[in-house]
């Protein structure tokens, strides 16, 4: 088995990307919007592994749900 991505969820986006670049020297890419209401960044590490940073843009499925709720029950923090 071999890990392809981590997905790191937060409620700041923009913020916690470039906090990431600043601490790690990693460099975010642009991602999508996705049906259910998320939203993502991601950062290149090895090939094919890559960081994935997911927000919760809009609650539009369970799963959006879901995952704001892990956010915001202090999952995430503001940086």
């Amino acid at each position: 088995m071999r890990l392809d991505h981590v997905i790191y969820g937060t409620r700041y986006l923009e913020q916690t990307a470039a906090a990431f670049e600043r601490e790690h020297g990693l460099t975010f890419r642009r991602g999508g919007r996705h049906p259910g209401g998320t939203i993502n960044m991601v950062a290149p590490l090895e090939p094919p592994q890559y960081l994935e940073l997911l927000a919760v843009e809009r609650i539009g499925d369970p799963e959006s749900r879901h995952l704001a709720a892990l956010i915001d029950g202090g999952r995430s923090r503001r940086v």
